[in-house]
């Protein structure tokens, strides 16, 4: 078994990586496990424990999708959070919903349904994931930071996408990407 998703790796590591600087300096006491700059992407697909042998059948449908998709560009759109108002779980940094992205994720979902993988029931909002909060002993420092952020405006062209491989350890996920998947340039 293989722990695989089907991501698009994010360029401009620097600009999250603040965002996390700042929410580390509010949130001196909280537990919270930050994502590592080389981890961050938006998840269009996640699969789970794959048999090895589905494998290449993954990837011709990926390879089918991408090129009839073309490339397309995400805006930023805001700093938020999954969870109760009491006690979230994930700060993201998010990107606004258009709809190629929104096209290629529902392609891949419909088209690995086929394969026998689950569509999930959740709406997809395209996002990285900055952190996972363990415990949030600053609540209304960071409820603050959330609401009165003002997001730096990013433009990022999407011209591929990539199937990951996960490995969980004691220190946290590690990503290794088994195939890019270029987008169709016409």
């Amino acid at each position: 078994m293989i722990r695989l998703f089907i991501g698009i790796k994010m360029n401009h590591q620097d600009i999250f990586k603040k965002y996390q600087q700042e929410l580390q300096i509010i949130l001196p006491e909280s537990k919270i496990n930050w994502t590592s700059e080389e981890n961050f992407h938006i998840t269009l697909k996640f699969l789970g424990d794959v048999k090895s042998y589905f494998v290449n059948s993954i990837k011709m449908v990926l390879e089918h999708i991408t090129g009839n998709c073309p490339a397309f560009e995400l805006i930023s759109d805001r700093i938020g959070y999954f969870g109760k108002d009491s006690s979230p779980k994930v700060i993201w940094y998010g990107f606004k919903e258009n709809q190629m992205i929104s096209s290629l994720q529902n392609h891949i979902a419909s088209s690995l349904e086929r394969l026998g993988f689950d569509i999930e029931e959740k709406r997809f909002y395209p996002h990285i994931t900055l952190a996972r909060i363990k415990y949030l002993k600053e609540l209304e420092e960071f409820k603050e930071f959330i609401t009165g952020n003002k997001i730096r405006k990013i433009v990022m062209r999407v011209e591929d996408i990539q199937l990951y491989k996960s490995i969980l350890t004691q220190s946290g996920p590690e990503y290794t990407i088994l195939e890019n998947f270029i987008l169709n340039k016409n």
